[in-house]
Formats: C-alpha cells, structure tokens, sequence
C-alpha cells in the first residue's frame, strides 16, 4: 500500500531524487531513502512499494479438477488448508481445499478449489443392464443427456429400446450408462402352451437362455422322450416365457370294447384321455352303449394319438324259423336258423335239416355275439287219449266220468275238465285237443234212465253265464259305459270275470286325447279270476298313443303300459312278424287256490303271509299257439290290499314273489295308505304269484350299530341275510359276489335265460345263480379277463359303478354331462382318486343321494362292509321309487 515516509532531522534523498519529510510513497517498486543530518549522519532505509498479489498457477478459485494439480505461485509463502504448502507441490487427494499465498508485502493470494475425481451416481439403472419395466432414473449431480436428448434427474424412461444415458457434473466427470428397456418375452417356436405332440418336436427361442424341467436346454434341441415337460426361456430383461407341453406317443386306452368284437351285453366304455366319437357324435367316458348296430369308437388325445375300436352290439338271438318256443308240432319240423352255430339235444344241428322223432327238443343256437336263443319244442304225433269211454261203443245207459290224458276239452262246444263226470242224457261231441295240434273226436250218446238223472250237466261246468254288459271304466277321470263290456261266468265253482273293449269306439276317443291315456278298469264284483282280452289293434293303438292301463279287483290291481312289452321278443317267440298284426292279449289277474296259500305260509317261516296270493299273468295267442310274456323292459306296478287288521308300523311290511320252483323272493315294495285303506305297491320285471308278507328281523350283533335301523329293515324285507340266524356281522368286509347277492333281491330278480359267461362261474357255486341273473340284466358285464373275480372284496368305487348300472334298470336317469359331473364330484376332496370311468358313476352316486361320503371324502379305495352296502341299498331303493 502507499507508504508516508516521514524522518526527524537533515535531509533525505529517495532513489537519489530529493524526499520531503511526510511525503507519500505510492508507486510500486524499491526504494532506497538516505536521510542526512547535520552532523554527518546518514540513515539508509531501502524498502520496496508491492501492491500486486502473488500470483498462483494449477488452480484457480472456486474451480473444480478431476485430476491432480501441480500448483506454483510466484513469490511468497503459502499455506493450504492451514499447512505449510511448497509451490510446485502436487495435490491428488479429492477435496476441498484453501490455498493462500502471502508475498513479502503482505499481499495475499487465497485459491479455494475442489479436487473431484468421482463420476456422478446414477440410480435406477445399470450400466449393461436390461429391464423389463418402466425405469425412474436419477443422478446426484451435473446434466445428462439421454440418447442425446436432454435428461432430468427423476424422470420415467417407459419405452422399449436401447438407452444411453451420459451425466456430466461441474467438475467434468462424466458417467455413461447403457440400458435396454424390454418388455418382450422370448418368442419360442417348436411348441405352444398346453398342447401335446404325437412327435419329435424342435424348440427353438429368439433370445435369453432356457431350462427344460430344470435343465439347461439349448435353442433348437430336439424333444423326443413322451413325458410332460416345462420349457422356461428367460432373456436379459428377466422376462421369462414358459411353455408347458407334452410329448405322447401312446395311443389311449379303451376299455369295455375291443376291435372286431361282438357283444351281447351293454358296455361301459372308458378311456383313459382325450374325446371321443361314437359314429360321429360326441361320447363321454363312462357312458353305456346299449342299442344294437355296429359302431366305430375314435379315441383322440391332446397330442392327436388316435384309438379306433370297431365293435359291434348284438343283443338280438339267432332266429329261428320253423318252430316256436314252448311249442309242440304234430309234424315233420324243417328247422333253420339265420346266424351261428346249434346244438339239438346237445348234438350238433345243421340248419336246414329235419326234425321227424316224436320227443321233446331243445334247440340252442349261439351266434358270434354270444347270443343265444334257445328253443324247446316237442314232436307229438299221437292224438290224446280218452279215458272212460269204449272204443266201439257210442251208447251209454250210466253216468261217464271222461278222462284224457293231455291237452284240453270241449264238449258240445263248451269247456271240459279233465276227471268231469256227465250224468245228463244227451247226445254228445268231446273233442279233445293237445299242445301239438292233435285231436281226438269222441261223438256218444248218454241215455241215463229219469231215476238216474241229475243236474250235473255240460252246463254244470259253466254254473252261470251272463251275456255281455256294458263296463264303466275311466279314461283320465272321465267315466265311460260304452266303451267296454264284462262277461262274469262261473267255471269249475270259481267266478270268472272277461273284459273286453269296442276297438272302434276305443279307438276314435283316444284319439281325440290330446294328453297321454291313463284307462282304468274296475272290476268290484268278487271274481276270483278277472282276464283282459286285447286284440292285435288294440294293442298297437295303446302303444301308439303310449297309453297306461289299470285293471282293480278288490284284492289287487295290475298296472301296465303296451311299451313295457318287448315285442320283438314276442314276434320272435312266435316265429313271425305277422303274429303281432294277428294275436290276443289276455291280461290276468288269479286268485290262488287255497293249497297255494298253505304252501307259501309254510316256507316263510317267523313272517306272517298277510294276503291273498295273487297271480299276475300276460299270455298271447296266435294261431293255436299261446305263450306266456314274463319280462318286461321296465318295472310293472302291481298292488295288493292289505286287510285294516293289520299293522304298517308294527311289523315290516313287504311283497314277495314266488317263483315256479316254489321259493320266495323279495320284490320292491312301497307300503302307501289312501282312502283308509292300506296297500302295497310292488315292482317287479315278471309276472308270476304275488303276496305281501309282514317281518321283524334283528341281530345280537347289530344292537349298539350305526346301522342298525337299515340292517333290520332290509333283514325283515329278505333283501339281506346274516351269517347266521343271530348274527350279521356288519363290519365285516363285502365281496362282489356277495354285493351281487344282495343287489339282486334289492331289486327283486330271480330269473335268468343263460349262465353267466365269466369263466369263473361254475354251476354249483352259491353265487352261480345270482351272478347269472345280473349278467342277464346287465347290471355286470365281462372284462377284458373274462372274469368275475367273485370272492374279491369290493371297493366303494365297484360299488357305486354297478349302482349306476342298476340305476338304469330302476328307470333312473342315468345321463349326465362332464359338467354335471364334476360339480358333484367337486364337494369331495379325494375325488381325483376315482378312475376316470368311474366318474359319471360316482357323480350319479351323489346326485341322487346314495353315496353321501364321510367327512367331505368319498374314499372310493375302500373296501364296503355289509352294513354300508344295506344303508347303500335302502337309499338306492328310495331314489328309485321302489321302496
């Protein structure tokens, strides 16, 4: 700064030139000041004016370096951050420093100047990264730029593509990222999600890297092993593309039918995956096949595997023309067959040949099906013998008791008993009749002198006759007295009652219907014998208009509808289409004769026979020929009164049947109360004696049971039986031929055509009978091992598919769709343990109650027990309406 320069005596020179004491000094530069004073003395004082400050290079104030700085100042001395500092001194270390320099003047430099080595921070993204969402990206400091365009910390990069972000902060360090935003899943070619190849497929992928089921799998390596496989593709990004398919070269599994095969029985038909075709239409896995035809089944998988099993049904037997069943010929019988192979007697027989011998025939002719149709007939060439009379002799003075020795009689034209005794002075015409056709004509004449006359006439035989009377009966509720007539005889002491319709007038009014026909037939006049006579129109008129028919006495009523009726197998059983459009129906109601009555009440044991027995008979007639119709397609209604005296609820109640061997069997049966009255309602799929029968049934064993109400109920039923008289075992573990067994009196079945075809089926076995019946039925069918396997326990899955094979005989409705069944199936949590051709079974099970489950779970791998298996059939019975 400038300098005043003042000295207390002589006189002063500043670099040479004359000083004035107190003048300032104010240029820069050195000085030299001589101050002289008086006496000679001289004061020199040298001194410099500096008014520059030092100057410094290698930093400047407020910069900032991101590399080390050298730095030099000119003159002086320096400190930085405090400390000493050496110009020429280097400074590496990131920071921020305080450099000042003090010259000899005093002057002072001061450098304030950061050392800032580091890039800026970037987050959000990664340098070399990919990414698969929206990025926000941010940076601590400086500008950026993002693919050359400018950039704000904080900002959403969204698009899909390649980035390069460049940050630059004060100092000039710079970092460079580069991103890709990719959104994209890998492409995969070679298979597509869920689907499934019968081949070798090639996958291939676009970009990333991939595992197959966990293992590195390289683009366009080829799959060739069947299996389920999981490719997953992952790319830079993370996005992953999975691909989940199946490698199945395996054709599926049909069960039930094989190709070529024939059968005689309905099939249930499973497979193993995929859909099917039956014949072009859509098939469910599990569903029966029961219509005859011939029938292609194609079975395609997911992969395209393709099963096709051509199968044939053939229920219909061989026919047979030339003799009927039941029949017997007075005639050489020509003999021919349309299909298969025959045995006569046992002995081969060719078709075409000729049957001459009088004896009694059994032809059976087995066709590639295994159907079988088996025909019994006799040849009898010999009239019927007459006892009583005399050859020779026409002329009789005492009473004749005429015998004969087969067939039926007339006499003058009325109906002769066999054993009959004529005491009536008459002249005579006895024609006896066989079942061949033969005849034997007797013309006499008795002349019983007048002491020796009785009343005992030909007329005797029919006591009383009454013309044909006008019949009401009710057509929907409606009551008409035109329509029918009633004939009342009494024949052989026993009232006998004919109905009989006007076909043209029966006729014209059903056809006015426009709601189905239910015609009810009262007959209230005591008749221990009531026929319905139904000619071929009237007949084919009911079945069109699909009319239900009734007739009631006061003991029974016979309810029937003309489609119950297999005609076909009437047709076939006469030989001859044409007998349908030429043949009589009579529809029987038969009290049984008394010794009858004795004879069931002695086989029943601690039951008490509540009823009348009852027989219900269908027969038909056509050309000197008649046959009896004892099955039907469906369940046939019958009723029996049971007297007020007795009891609903003290004992249980139930219908019986017996059979022609004498024995009886238990048939459906509902107990119902109207009007006062008390009936019993039974089912059955044969004609035969009917009763109704009252039992208490229990066992030691069953007291403290679970079931013990269901396991009395069906015991006093005969449906089941115990071990012994005391004891049912209730836990104990059912067999199928035991469940067989008990199935088969459930639903009251006790005849069968032909023995059960499983190999390990033998006559002589307990179960032979019953298991042949079922088979007759269809309630089971052959496997594939031609086995029954009968003393194997039964799963609960068995169960429930032979319950819905009954199902269908029971007429319920035994079809249902995949959807259907997986909602009922879906309540279950094991459900996924059942067989796939289990499952409609199962769900048909459950829709109508009969499988109810145990704690959410259907358990279908586990054995039954016998107490199951009664409370299972009890509830089968009361979903079917037959109990």
């Amino acid at each position: 700064m400038d300098r005043t320069v003042t000295f207390n005596e002589g006189t002063a020179t500043l670099n040479g030139s004359p000083f004035t004491s107190g003048a300032t000094v104010s240029a820069e530069g050195d000085y030299t000041l001589v101050v002289s004073n008086a006496a000679g003395n001289i004061t020199t004082v040298n001194f410099t004016i500096d008014k520059t400050i030092p100057t410094v290079t290698g930093a400047a104030d407020g910069e900032s370096y991101n590399v080390d700085r050298t730095i030099t100042f000119n003159e002086g001395t320096a400190t930085m951050n405090g400390h000493p500092f050496t110009s020429g001194a280097t400074v590496s270390t990131e920071g921020s420093y305080k450099l000042i320099v003090t010259d000899a003047a005093g002057n002072i430099t001061t450098v304030n100047f950061t050392i800032d080595k580091t890039n800026p921070t970037v987050t959000g993204v990664a340098d070399g990264e990919s990414y698969n969402v929206d990025r926000t990206i941010t940076f601590n400091m400086g500008t950026a730029t993002l693919n050359g365009d400018s950039f704000v910390s904080g900002s959403e990069v969204r698009d899909e593509g390649d980035y390069t972000l460049i940050v630059t902060d004060g100092t000039g360090n710079v970092t460079t990222i580069q991103f890709t935003i990719d959104k994209t899943a890998p492409a995969v070619s070679g298979v597509t999600e869920g689907s499934s190849y019968n081949t070798n497929q090639s996958a291939a992928f676009n970009e990333g890297t991939a595992s197959m089921n966990g293992d590195p799998f390289v683009s366009g390596a080829t799959v060739s092993a069947e299996g389920d496989y999981t490719l997953v593709v992952t790319d830079a990004a993370g996005n992953v593309t999975t691909v989940n398919f199946t490698i199945d070269k395996t054709a599926p599994t049909v069960t039930g039918v094989a190709e070529g095969e024939s059968y005689n029985v309905d099939r249930m038909i499973a497979f193993n995956e995929g859909t099917a075709t039956m014949n072009g239409d859509s098939f469910t896995s599990g569903a029966t096949v029961s219509g005859e035809g011939s029938y292609k089944l194609i079975v395609t998988d997911a992969a395209g595997n393709v099963t096709t099993v051509n199968f044939t049904m053939n229920k219909t037997g061989p026919s047979v023309i030339g003799v009927v069943y039941g029949a017997s010929y007075n005639t050489d019988r020509t003999i021919t067959f349309n299909m298969g192979t025959a045995t006569l007697n046992g002995d081969l027989f060719v078709s075409g040949s000729e049957v001459r011998d009088e004896g009694d025939y059994t032809l059976v002719v087995t066709d590639a099906a295994g159907n079988i149709t088996t025909v019994s007939f006799t040849i009898d060439k010999t009239n019927p013998k007459i006892t009583g009379l005399t050859a020779g002799i026409s002329n009789y003075t005492s009473p004749l008791t005429i015998g004969f020795n087969e067939g039926t009689a007339t006499i003058n034209g009325q109906p002769f008993t066999n054993g009959a005794t004529i005491t009536s002075s008459a002249n005579y015409t006895l024609v006896v009749t066989d079942a061949a056709g033969n005849q034997t004509s007797v013309t006499f004449t008795l002349n019983v002198p007048t002491a020796q006359s009785g009343s005992d006439s030909v007329s005797s035989l029919v006591s009383s006759l009454s013309s044909g009377s006008e019949l009401e009966i009710e057509i929907n509720g409606v009551k008409h007295k035109d329509l029918g007539k009633v004939t009342t005889a009494v024949i052989n002491g026993k009232k006998v009652t004919t109905v009989t319709f006007d076909e043209a007038k029966l006729s014209r009014y059903l056809d006015s219907l426009s709601n189905k026909p239910f015609i009810f037939i009262p007959v209230h006049n005591d008749s221990d014998r009531v026929l319905l006579l139904l000619n071929s129109q009237i007949i084919k008129t009911l079945n069109d208009r699909n009319a239900d028919i009734q007739i009631q006495t006061e003991l029974a009523s016979y309810l029937l509808a003309a489609n119950q009726i297999d005609w076909s197998l009437v047709a076939k059983s006469f030989g001859s289409e044409d007998a349908l459009r030429n043949m009589e129906i009579q529809v029987e109601i038969n009290n049984a004769p008394d010794n009858d009555i004795e004879q069931v009440s002695n086989k029943l044991g601690e039951a008490r026979l509540l009823s009348p027995v009852i027989n219900f008979n269908i027969s038909a007639k056509h050309g000197g020929t008649t046959i009896e119709l004892n099955k039907f397609l469906s369940y046939v209604e019958r009723t029996i009164t049971i007297p007020n005296s007795a009891d609903p609820y003290s004992r249980i109640m139930t219908g019986i049947t017996i059979t022609k061997d004498g024995n009886i069997v238990p048939v459906p049966t509902r107990i119902v109360k109207e009007n006062g009255k008390t009936f019993a309602v039974i089912y059955s799929l044969t004609n035969s004696a009917y009763a109704v029968i009252e039992n208490s049934k229990t066992f030691a064993d069953i007291q403290k049971h679970w079931a013990k109400k269901e396991i009395e109920q069906a015991a006093s039923k005969l449906i089941v039986q115990g071990i012994s008289e005391s004891s049912f075992q209730p836990n104990k573990q059912i067999t199928r031929a035991e469940f067989t067994a008990m199935l088969v009196r459930a639903l009251g079945l006790h005849e069968f055509d032909q023995s059960a075809s499983f190999s390990d089926i033998k006559s002589g076995q307990w179960y032979y009978e019953t298991v042949s019946i079922a088979e007759g039925y269809g309630l089971v069918t052959t496997s594939n091992s031609s086995q029954y396997i009968p003393n194997e326990k039964l799963s609960r899955e068995e169960a429930m598919v032979l319950l819905a094979k009954a199902m269908k005989l029971a007429g319920l409705e035994t079809t249902i769709t995949d959807r259907e069944a997986t909602q009922q199936l879906s309540a279950f949590k094991d459900h996924h343990l059942l067989n796939l051709s289990a499952r409609a079974a199962a769900a048909l099970n459950i829709k109508y109650g009969i499988i109810k489950g145990n704690q959410g779970q259907l358990t279908p791998d586990n054995v039954i027990t016998r107490a199951e298996m009664t409370v299972i059939l009890q509830r089968f019975l009361e979903a079917a309406k037959l109990s």
